[in-house]
């Protein structure tokens, strides 16, 4: 089921009152980003990736799954404070192979001269929904997918 509304707007927050924010339309990833607090934003809006599929994505034996960006910066003290990481899930590689994936960008612009090129993150089976959470250490990236049980449910 393809849908076209915009989704997945979460906003990201720099080490400098920066805003960040991606999300997902028209089978399409967007980026926009405030350097001044949410005062002002970019004259247009950036395509900054295809998302085959769309957010709203069919997982056999589940149904819908979430594709929505997940947006973070990187606030740790190391090498890739201030960075900028992406992540999503799309069908690229097929309607029955759900993949998730992940970019970053170390200056503030996504896409930009140091934005990574997409990182498809290799989960076993199906993965259905994904969150990143920032720690003391850097960025985590979770993944959920279904069990077989799950896949295959018993009656009780």
């Amino acid at each position: 089921m393809m849908t076209i509304l915009p989704k997945g707007a979460v906003p990201a927050y720099g080490l400098h009152h920066q805003i960040y924010v991606v999300w997902a339309f028209d089978q399409k990833l967007w980026f926009d980003k405030s350097l001044d607090g949410g005062l002002t934003w970019l004259p247009r809006d950036q395509q900054i990736m295809d998302q085959i599929g769309g957010w709203s994505l069919d997982v056999p034996g589940l149904g819908r799954a979430n594709g929505m960006p997940v947006t973070c910066t990187d606030l740790s003290i190391n090498q890739y404070r201030g960075s900028i990481y992406v992540c999503w899930a799309d069908l690229k590689n097929g309607e029955d192979n759900m993949d998730v994936w992940i970019m970053h960008s170390r200056d503030e612009v996504v896409p930009g001269p140091s934005a990574s090129k997409s990182i498809r993150i290799p989960v076993p089976g199906i993965s259905f929904t994904l969150d990143e959470r920032r720690s003391g250490h850097g960025i985590h990236i979770y993944v959920l997918r279904p069990s077989q049980s799950c896949r295959h449910p018993r009656r009780m």
